[in-house]
């Protein structure tokens, strides 16, 4: 039986943390996060808007900010899944949304050396997830919490680098269609590591075979 570890990757607000609430409580399997908040702490910083500041003011503050951001979302799932000890959680960030949004804030200000070391780590944690949902952007409002930007296009941009990264660091993004409500979307995806959709597939090419078979 194939694992079931599942990441969702996206811009923030994509609605990747509550789905994935619902997915985990709809299959019955842990969640795991490495927040933001977890690092930012580390470095004082209270928001979004914080990080993006320091990043541009202070270059390699914010640099050193999500190169362990990518580190720390390695290291955590290196450590559940080292031996495949652990076969099933659901998690709403990876270090390719790190890796993206080191490409929009701090590569200017960055090497291209250290980003490749960057993409290599991005590169060898693609193994730690079964399932990487990609969320579409601005399919619901944006909560304001004071700690995201609320600017769609800035959040579109996030997911144009994510889907423009994922190939050349080994991460095969799914997408998730869009859907009028969270209940539909979570649904959708247990549905889909459930394997109901191969089904669905096999028996659709089974019938067509049976037509073929009972025109002749």
């Amino acid at each position: 039986m194939k694992t079931r570890r599942i990441a969702g990757v996206g811009a923030g607000g994509s609605g990747k943390t509550t789905t994935l609430d619902l997915v985990a409580k709809k299959l019955n399997i842990p969640v795991e996060q490495v927040t933001t908040k977890q690092v930012r702490d580390k470095y004082l910083l209270n928001s979004q808007n914080e990080i993006l500041a320091v990043g541009n003011t202070v270059p390699h503050i914010g640099i050193a900010f999500q190169e362990e951001m990518i580190r720390t979302r390695k290291d955590h799932f290196d450590f559940l899944c080292d031996g495949k000890c652990v076969t099933e959680f659901c998690t709403d960030r990876t270090p390719l949304d790190s890796l993206a949004y080191t490409y929009l804030q701090n590569s200017y200000w960055d090497t291209e050396e250290h980003i490749n070391v960057l993409k290599d780590l991005v590169r060898d944690s693609a193994d730690n997830y079964d399932y990487i949902f990609m969320f579409p952007t601005a399919v619901f409002p944006i909560e304001n919490n004071g700690q995201r930007g609320l600017n769609r296009e800035y959040h579109r941009m996030v997911e144009t680098v994510i889907r423009w990264l994922a190939p050349q660091v080994g991460y095969e993004l799914i997408d998730v269609p869009v859907f009028d409500d969270l209940e539909a979307r979570a649904q959708w995806i247990c549905d889909y590591v459930s394997g109901v959709f191969e089904t669905e597939k096999i028996k659709e090419m089974v019938d067509d075979v049976d037509f073929i078979h009972e025109a002749r």
